[in-house]
């Protein structure tokens, strides 16, 4: 027993590494809800995708587009793994000129309109970026997240604190990392009250 104690401290670390929580795969497989869920997700956008935002982001900031395109530029080192993490990114910034340009070109006020509550707060101001991610995206998550991370503040010139992440991987890592904490903190304990549960039943 004592001799397989290091054997299986390294298989538990390991497994912890890969652990992977997705909220929607608690729900049996055979639920008709997660079946429509999982087919929507096939056939149209993926549910792996992060809205980003930061203090004073507008429908007019152009640090929206520098993200954009520096999170998906095919110029730099670190494009090809980019690529294979992120779908597309669409931004309030980006989707405000397109409303307004020729063939749609509506008024700032009809644009504002349609993208309240979507890319643009109730205030008629505040925006956001939204980063889709790939299959392989939604399953390195972490690393997607930090990519993410280090675009942004290379490009917004603000500290990581300063930003504002949502969505189900961003959900899905802080499960992982609460399991993680959880399962350090109480192995060691559980461990040894095993151990001894079982020298005195021996």
């Amino acid at each position: 027993m004592i001799a397989l104690g290091p054997l299986l401290a390294s298989w538990s670390l390991r497994s912890m590494q890969t652990m992977f929580n997705t909220p929607h795969h608690w729900i049996p497989a055979t639920n008709p809800q997660r079946q429509e869920f999982e087919w929507f997700c096939e056939h149209f956008e993926s549910q792996a995708l992060v809205v980003i935002s930061w203090p004073g982001c507008t429908v007019d900031d152009p640090r929206l587009k520098q993200f954009e395109v520096a999170l998906l530029d095919p110029t730099r080192s670190h494009a090809a793994r980019n690529k294979e993490l992120f779908d597309r990114v669409v931004s309030g910034y980006s989707t405000m000129r397109q409303l307004t340009s020729d063939p749609i070109d509506l008024s700032r006020t009809e644009a504002l309109s349609r993208l309240r509550g979507v890319l643009v707060g109730p205030d008629g101001s505040s925006s956001c970026a939204v980063v889709m991610f790939t299959e392989q995206g939604g399953y390195d998550r972490r690393e997607a997240i930090e990519r993410i991370l280090n675009t942004a503040e290379k490009t917004c010139g603000l500290g990581r604190e300063a930003f504002h992440l949502a969505g189900p991987p961003v959900d899905g890592v802080a499960i992982d990392r609460a399991g993680i904490d959880t399962m350090l903190r109480y192995a060691v304990p559980s461990a040894l009250l095993s151990l001894l549960l079982c020298w005195r039943c021996l």
